[in-house]
């Protein structure tokens, strides 16, 4: 994905389907559905836990040593998560919000693109 980020457009294929095209600016600003910030925390697997179901969250993948948490509104993410975290003895170290990469819209789209599927079936 790091490559595609220097394309004039770009196609994002899931099991041999177009679900995306566009230039990287036009997919990352469109895509996602909502903002993205970034979670530092000792405890992936239980923030990750915590933050399935929060309200605002719409979706969160772990990326590296941190997750990466899709919401509604950055501002409100930014003002409600850590309050949520703290309240279920989960800290941070970070919290704050990040440009989207390609691969962000792509783990998404693939997400939604599934779901859609399930749906159909």
């Amino acid at each position: 994905m790091d490559e595609a980020e220097y394309c004039h457009r770009a196609a994002l294929i899931n099991q041999g389907r177009l679900i995306a095209i566009g230039t990287p600016d036009q997919l990352k600003h469109t895509a996602l559905g909502g903002e993205l910030l970034l979670i530092e925390s000792q405890s992936l697997g239980p923030t990750l836990a915590a933050l399935q179901n929060a309200p605002g969250v719409r979706d969160c993948s772990v990326f590296g040593d941190a997750l990466h948490v899709l919401v509604a509104n950055a501002e409100q993410g930014l003002r409600d998560l850590p309050r949520l975290l703290q309240q279920k003895g989960l800290p941070t170290s970070r919290i704050a919000p990040i440009h989207p990469s390609l691969e962000d819209v792509f783990v998404q789209l693939i997400a939604l693109d599934a779901a859609k599927q399930r749906r159909a079936a």
